[in-house]
């Protein structure tokens, strides 16, 4: 049975386990749950009894009364669930909640327990201490403001069971979108297009932009809010204001990240890129792909910031010409060169003219290359470590590196080498060839 809000009628049902200390005994009777109840308010002291059965039994069983009773959520009732429930002031709830929440709501299963449901005291007071409690309420509970806002305070696990209803309530929805920007996705469509509510979600998080309407997602002054707060919101911006080149300059003075998010259009325009990249090379990862794998494009580039070169397409860095024009400019252009550019002979022979150690990483033809290994040994005999297999045998690349480190010689030479009778009589001095020379 169901207690106003100002009684202080304990009941406890079907087993409940009463506690063997701090229990007091006034009387016992026989009697149905409604003569039970009123005989409690009767009784001088009486706060509570212990009614033997089911509350739907509408014959008279034995009650118990007390002065003094505690009880609570008996674990070892082996299946047996049960119950103590009081309902009164804020103090007097807390056998009630007590009971709901060390049973994890179970206690709720059991007949006769819909009032605590419906209790407004007893619900506000359970979802302060666990928001999750929220989905024990009435629909008419979850509909409550105050209730839900304590439940969500508590834990935003409680989101799901807060009623529809509430979600087309503008005070509720602030609220809601002022503790996380993302719950604009929960209210109605009509608040998803209030200016308010979407500017205060927009605040909270800049990435909320996307539940609002598209006439807000539309808006200068909501976009501008949004991706202060979080750069990524351009992301959701209305297509209009992403192409706008104005807008996207003016949001860039402050985060010139936000060009990651801007329209395709202008991520492709080579006018509006180019004076960007020209300022900081960094921007050109935000261009588009087709612009970052536009060779003359990456060329105009590279010319004046070779370093840029990072930023343009991977199929860039395969591409000699690009990688050694980026080089000439800025050295650091260098290590991003890709495998095909060190199959590129041009490429390697340039690279290995301003450092020997460069031939380590030719591709196997290119090591092959008599030009190139003779430059290299020219600055390095260590540089015969890097040479192709067929030169390691070759009398002449040998005997260019013997000249000048014997030792790097027998290092790194095929040993058969040694025993070619060209290469023999030039250590000899005997017959040297005129081109066996390091110019």
């Amino acid at each position: 049975g169901a207690m106003a809000d100002g009684e202080e009628v304990l009941a406890t049902f079907t087993g409940a386990a009463v506690g063997k200390t701090g229990t007091r005994l006034i009387e016992t009777s026989t009697a149905t749950l409604a003569e039970a109840q009123a005989q409690c308010r009767r009784l001088p002291g009486c706060r509570g009894f212990v009614f033997s059965a089911s509350p739907d039994v509408q014959e008279p069983v034995e009650v118990r009364y007390f002065s003094q009773l505690q009880c609570a959520w008996d674990s070892s009732s082996r299946g047996r669930d049960s119950v103590c429930l009081r309902a009164g002031p804020v103090e007097g709830y807390r056998p009630v909640v007590e009971a709901v929440l060390d049973s994890h709501g179970r206690v709720l299963q059991q007949p006769g327990t819909n009032w605590v449901r419906e209790h407004r005291g007893i619900m506000l007071a359970m979802v302060k201490r666990r928001g999750m409690s929220l989905r024990h309420a009435s629909d008419a509970l979850r509909a409550d403001r105050e209730v839900v806002l304590a439940a969500v305070a508590e834990s935003e696990d409680a989101l799901p069971y807060v009623e529809q209803a509430l979600w087309k309530d503008p005070d509720f929805v602030n609220a809601m979108v002022r503790r996380n920007g993302q719950n604009l996705r929960l209210a109605s469509e009509m608040l998803r297009g209030e200016r308010e509510v979407v500017m205060a979600a927009v605040q909270q998080d800049g990435t909320a932009l996307q539940h609002a309407s598209r006439k807000l997602q539309g808006d200068k002054d909501v976009v501008t809010t949004a991706v202060a707060q979080r750069v990524d919101a351009l992301e959701f911006a209305g297509e209009k204001l992403r192409e706008d080149t104005e807008y996207i300059q003016s949001l860039m003075k402050k985060n010139p990240m936000v060009l990651r998010h801007a329209s395709e259009k202008l991520r492709s325009s080579q006018d509006f890129i180019l004076p960007l990249v020209r300022r900081d090379d960094s921007l050109l990862q935000f261009a588009s792909d087709g612009l970052r794998s536009d060779r003359e494009f990456i060329l105009r580039i590279v010319r004046f910031q070779g370093d840029a070169v990072r930023h343009a397409w991977h199929t860039m860095w395969e591409d000699g010409e690009v990688i050694l024009t980026a080089g000439q400019q800025d050295a650091r252009a260098m290590r991003h060169a890709g495998k095909a550019a060190w199959s590129n002979r041009d490429f390697v022979l340039t690279m290995v003219s301003k450092n020997w150690r460069d031939l380590r990483h030719a591709s196997d033809e290119v090591k092959e290359d008599r030009e190139i290994a003779r430059i290299a040994i020219a600055q390095s005999p260590e540089a015969l470590q890097y040479v192709g297999e067929g030169l390691k045998e070759d009398p002449e690349m040998v005997f260019l590196v013997y000249k000048q480190d014997e030792a790097a010689a027998v290092k790194y030479a095929r040993p058969e080498v040694f025993t070619e009778r060209e290469f023999a009589l030039a250590v000899a001095g005997v017959k040297v060839p005129k081109e066996w020379q390091l110019s």
